[in-house]
């Protein structure tokens, strides 16, 4: 793994968010892809990979939601930088249950 210099700050106590962003600036990684590799990391999975395992359009998820008409025993979307986030083991559950009913 690549060392990087520490940060330097002007203050004895530095800001954690501001001295986060210059490491993510220093290592060339975005806001947006620290959320995805965080989500990957907690096993959070967006609306896209929920709606493809539903077998449904992206659309037709969110307003399932909006109108609370998400299939019986589906969990509900957590907010997650104002985007639905579901968590894999959640949404794993709820398939291998419909499983065992079949």
């Amino acid at each position: 793994m690549k060392q990087h210099p520490p940060i330097q700050t002007n203050h004895s106590v530095a800001d954690p968010w501001q001295v986060l962003d210059k490491v993510l600036s220093r290592m060339g990684i975005s806001t947006e892809d620290l959320i995805t590799i965080l989500e990957s990391v907690q096993g959070f999975i967006g609306s896209a990979e929920v709606a493809s395992l539903l077998g449904i359009e992206r659309q037709t998820l969110r307003v399932w939601i909006s109108n609370g008409k998400l299939p019986e025993g589906f969990p509900q979307p957590y907010k997650v930088n104002r985007a639905n986030k579901w968590r894999r083991t959640d949404v794993n559950a709820y398939f291998t249950n419909l499983t065992n009913k079949v």
